[in-house]
């Protein structure tokens, strides 16, 4: 951004909207020296796209976006390395996640743009009985830079490990609850969220005894076809793709 404005209320404002944001890369033409030497470039930008929730960024408006940030080298020395912004001359230093350590900065801002969610921890109940409840105590969290903005259907879905049944319950689950924190490292537990629901078996239908997968479905409550547009986990095997949902339990239905 060029011209005369106030950066920290700008990207206060952007903050605070809590919407979708995103823009260019690199400098337009018009921007002076001193912005094209820090602003575009890490550390800065994971600084800054963390606070203003960049949910997309136009990285074919220059192919020097790419040079950029598949040529950084995301260590701890790197991203701490201290910066002093020009439009306020405040000394900042971005927080290091070791998850990343000695990968590109690409590969960083690739993981983080938008919601990226992360199932932390998972309690459901060992057994329930066909007339009893469901019991499940989680934690969820969003490591990425934005937030889930829209509505979203929550489902549990309940699958028969042989595979032959399969139920589904909608919850009251907000998946908008879920959002981000300026630190997205997985040692810090203020950023994880609540993943908690009760089920009264019956709201299944008439579940049949026996032992049984629980995976989470979030999808757009306006989309009509079964397995579009559903929400994936970033951990690792735990997507089905045939139910759109995330493994997130077990259980065992006795009579």
């Amino acid at each position: 951004m060029g011209g005369n404005y106030e950066r920290n209320a700008v990207l206060t404002w952007i903050r605070n909207q809590n919407n979708f944001y995103g823009g260019e890369t690199v400098r337009s033409g018009n921007e002076p020296d001193n912005f094209y030497r820090l602003y575009p470039r890490f550390p800065n930008v994971p600084y800054e796209a963390a606070y203003a929730q960049t949910t997309h960024l136009n990285t074919s408006y220059s192919s020097a976006a790419y040079s950029l940030w598949n040529d950084f080298v995301y260590t701890e020395e790197n991203i701490t390395k201290p910066f002093t912004p020009p439009h306020d001359g405040v000394t900042r230093t971005a927080i290091f996640d070791p998850v990343y350590q000695g990968r590109s900065g690409m590969e960083y801002i690739r993981d983080r743009l938008g919601y990226r969610l992360v199932l932390r921890e998972a309690n459901a109940s060992e057994w329930v009985d066909q007339n009893g409840t469901l019991i499940y105590q989680g934690k969820i969290q969003n490591v990425g830079f934005g937030n889930i903005i829209n509505k979203k259907n929550v489902s549990v879905i309940l699958q028969s490990k042989d595979g032959h049944n399969i139920y589904s319950a909608l919850t009251d689950i907000d998946a908008r609850d879920w959002y981000s924190h300026l630190d997205s490292r997985a040692t810090n537990k203020e950023a994880w969220r609540a993943l908690n629901f009760t089920i009264n078996l019956a709201e299944f239908g008439q579940v049949k005894p026996g032992e049984y997968n629980i995976y989470l479905k979030i999808n757009d409550p306006k989309e009509t076809s079964k397995n579009k547009r559903a929400i994936q986990f970033a951990n690792y095997n735990i997507w089905n793709a045939s139910l759109s949902a995330n493994l997130i339990g077990s259980t065992t239905i006795i009579p």
